[in-house]
């Protein structure tokens, strides 16, 4: 297992109160150094915009501090360069705040033609990406950007990515969310 995990903790409120050091390191390596230190404070919801991903974090979230048990979900969080496959463990913290423990597992290089201008070309335009996966939705089928570039599935179509979540993906988010539920009857 990787020794880097990316921490930060929210409050009852929701509110960041903490972010590591590899948290800071991961923020700037991802071109997203104006968030070093500026997420404390400031409550979890304003980096989520995704409805549906919020009102799922919302519930794992409630959940947690209910049952006071950890939970474990395994997403992506791809840069340019390297798909990224972490595990998110969320604890309950004493006055009902949550730290999350983003464990980097494994990362590799992505094939070549997975480059910065597709990102670029993707942040301007129509397909959804899944938050958890990075999967994205051609038609109603989620697949890898990577292969729907082999496929031409996308040529000639004008590109926009948003975030969101695939179905696999949020029916094993609810699941953990249900599982939680079960052992304290919400």
């Amino acid at each position: 297992m990787s020794d880097k995990v990316y921490v930060y903790h929210i409050d009852k409120d929701d509110k960041i109160f903490h972010v590591n050091k590899s948290w800071n390191e991961f923020a700037v390596e991802n071109d997203s150094s104006h968030l070093v230190n500026s997420v404390l404070g400031k409550p979890i919801w304003d980096y989520i915009s995704d409805g549906l991903v919020k009102n799922l974090y919302k519930e794992l979230i409630n959940a947690v501090r209910i049952t006071k048990e950890a939970v474990h979900i395994s997403f992506r969080c791809d840069s340019p360069e390297k798909m990224r496959f972490l595990e998110m463990q969320l604890f309950p913290l004493m006055d009902d705040g949550i730290a999350f423990h983003n464990i980097l597992l494994r990362e590799k290089t992505k094939e070549e033609g997975f480059t910065a201008e597709i990102i670029a070309i993707m942040a301007q335009a129509g397909f959804s990406m899944c938050s958890y996966c990075n999967r994205i939705n051609v038609g109603g089928e989620w697949m890898e950007l990577v292969d729907a570039l082999k496929e031409r599935k996308i040529e000639g179509t004008t590109l926009k990515a948003h975030y969101g979540m695939c179905k696999p993906c949020a029916d094993n988010l609810r699941k953990s969310i249900n599982d939680l539920k079960k052992r304290i009857k919400i």
